[in-house]
């Protein structure tokens, strides 16, 4: 009898070791999606634009006079026991008249966000950061330097491209605006021993919305886009993008691996909103149903992608958030913060289980 609760002791132990070191091994990252600063004393053109994007100063504007804040100081609270914290592109709203006003939007907004944050903070460049008048050079002169001594390291080629290694995890930060395979290919070769592998890019990888055909990396180029599709499918990578202004989470699955992606916005219209899942089939089946004319061309890499490797999707409202990912051992799981941003609102399993199951929503070919 002495023996068996023995046993039942040291057994005891080395399962509150392992408990123990299971958590050591544990770490968090907080993800912001879109911010698109944006002032009226910066935006001295803005009778000159037009009307859709003086539209979206207008949002701007308002969003940045409460909401945003509001939502940046609920995010750095979280920050505090993140590893590090990664705002994923239009940083800015961009349209700006002067290269030095565009360099003032950034270097505002980088500072609104890196204030907040209890963490070290990267940023991902997005189309809006790089649009405008000089703004390709204001970006350059302003974000680039800061860039490369946030990360430690030069960037690679002529994008803002990083490789950042965290315990055994690996994380390809992907300049969207001047994609570079090789890049990923040079890094993907170089580092071993890799857990898991984490893909951040402004553009989607992988369609995801109903909105242009082109919003997905590489959609003029299909050599160049099924090269970088294949490379980081074959390491079952998770996508972290934003740029749909629409929350969502997609599976695909090629015959080299699995491919998941999730997507964050954070320009919250009010704090207000019930949360919601849903699963936007309406979204997704404008491209399937369509006759090949308008806006849905047979030919669009996106239809196509949704066709061949689309296995499930689901989109979140209200929008207008940010999300902590929980990395561990064998599981990556993301909290989402929205509605009034101090609440987790919804939890998404991003790593790949061993067998995947029957998507409830499979897309169809009608």
């Amino acid at each position: 009898m002495g023996r068996v609760r023995l046993r039942h002791f040291y057994c005891a132990i080395l399962l509150g070791w392992l408990l123990c070191l299971s958590r050591l091994s544990g770490y968090e990252v907080l993800i912001l999606g879109d911010l698109h600063y944006d002032a009226p004393d910066l935006k001295l053109n803005l009778a000159d634009l037009l009307d859709g994007r003086k539209q979206e100063s207008k949002r701007n504007f308002a969003r940045w006079e409460q909401f945003i804040p509001q939502m940046l100081e609920e995010a750095g609270k979280k920050s505090a026991k993140c590893a590090f914290a990664v705002q994923l592109g239009d940083l800015t709203q961009g349209d700006f008249c002067r290269g030095n006003l565009h360099a003032e939007a950034l270097r505002r907004a980088r500072v609104a966000v890196v204030d907040r944050m209890e963490c070290p903070t990267y940023f991902v460049k997005g189309n809006h950061d790089v649009r405008g008048t000089d703004a390709e050079s204001a970006y350059a002169k302003t974000m680039l330097p800061w860039l490369d001594k946030q990360f430690q390291q030069v960037h690679h080629g002529k994008g803002t491209n990083y490789a950042l290694r965290r315990k055994h995890d690996l994380f390809l930060f992907f300049d969207c605006m001047a994609p570079d395979v090789a890049f990923v290919e040079e890094t993907l070769a170089k580092e071993k021993e890799v857990r898991h592998i984490f893909f951040l890019t402004h553009i989607p990888l992988v369609p995801c919305s109903n909105g242009s055909p082109g919003w997905i990396l590489y959609w003029r180029n299909a050599t160049e886009r099924n090269r970088l599709l294949t490379l980081l499918a074959k390491k079952n990578v998770i996508v972290l993008c934003a740029h749909t202004h629409a929350p969502s989470y997609f599976v695909y699955r090629f015959s080299e691996g699995s491919i998941r992606q999730l997507v964050t916005f954070s320009m919250p219209a009010s704090p207000a909103g019930e949360f919601k899942r849903e699963d936007g089939g309406g979204r997704v089946k404008a491209f399937l149903q369509s006759d090949g004319t308008g806006k849905y061309p047979m030919d669009a890499p996106s239809r196509q992608l949704y066709l061949d490797a689309l296995r499930s999707f689901e989109f979140y409202s209200p929008t207008g958030g940010y999300a902590v990912l929980h990395i561990g051992e064998t599981a990556v799981e993301a909290e989402l913060f929205y509605g009034n941003f101090q609440e987790s609102t919804a939890k998404v399993k991003l790593a790949l289980p061993k067998k995947e199951s029957k998507p409830s929503n499979p897309p169809e070919n009608k």
